[in-house]
């Protein structure tokens, strides 16, 4: 028998940090209602550059619970999502072809991270629903759009995602929903060439290290 190389420790997922699926639900319904208490800072009139901590209460993120809906669909990294324009969605075939990522600036579309990041994944028919929902509100092209008709940057949105896993202490990133994914592929039974063309690893080894 080969025993497969390892990568170095802290590198595998473990099974800590696949998110439970309660887990998920309730990120996503905190997401979609709002009430998530966090911290922010804000200027204190008159003195230049000094800040006071305040608490604020998010408002519904109904584009980033929708995200991370599409998050836990495709296995997608979160740039990637970010970089995600209608054109991209064949729901004729039901499948998202993956061809380039948002740019840290927010402002372009750029390569993948790797070549075998180009890929088509298959979606079901929930998240189907939800990305036709998200087309009928684009008005630039961009799936996931603001208010201004801009693709949400991965920090911000991984911002808001932060200040309700926060408030419910569950522990998740978006990262984390591509290893939720990767896992119940996994358990379904899809074999590991498949999982690695989905999630765009380079080699079938490379996804055996990580998810063995």
């Amino acid at each position: 028998v080969v025993k497969l190389p390892r990568l170095p420790a802290g590198v595998e997922v473990l099974r800590s940090d696949i998110p439970e699926m309660d887990t998920i639900r309730t990120v996503v319904s905190t997401l979609d209602s709002g009430g998530a208490v966090y911290a922010s800072r804000e200027r204190v009139p008159g003195h230049r550059g000094k800040f006071s901590p305040v608490t604020r209460v998010q408002e519904p993120q109904l584009i980033i619970a929708d995200m991370v809906r599409a998050a836990i669909g495709t296995g997608m990294r979160l740039s990637e999502l970010c970089g995600l324009r209608v054109e991209d969605i064949d729901f004729l075939r039901k499948e998202v072809r993956v061809e380039a990522q948002l740019a840290p600036g927010g402002k372009e579309r750029v390569p993948t991270k790797t070549l075998s990041s180009v890929r088509t994944i298959p979606i079901a028919d929930d998240l189907i629903a939800v990305l036709k929902g998200r087309v009928a509100a684009s008005t630039q092209g961009w799936i996931f759009e603001t208010a201004r008709g801009t693709p949400y940057r991965a920090a911000s949105a991984g911002g808001e995602l932060r200040k309700t896993v926060t408030h419910l202490r569950a522990g998740v990133t978006f990262h984390s929903f591509r290893h939720l994914y990767a896992s119940r592929l996994i358990s379904a039974g899809v074999s590991v060439k498949q999982v690695q063309r989905v999630l765009g690893h380079a080699t079938a080894s490379t996804t055996l290290d990580v998810y063995a």
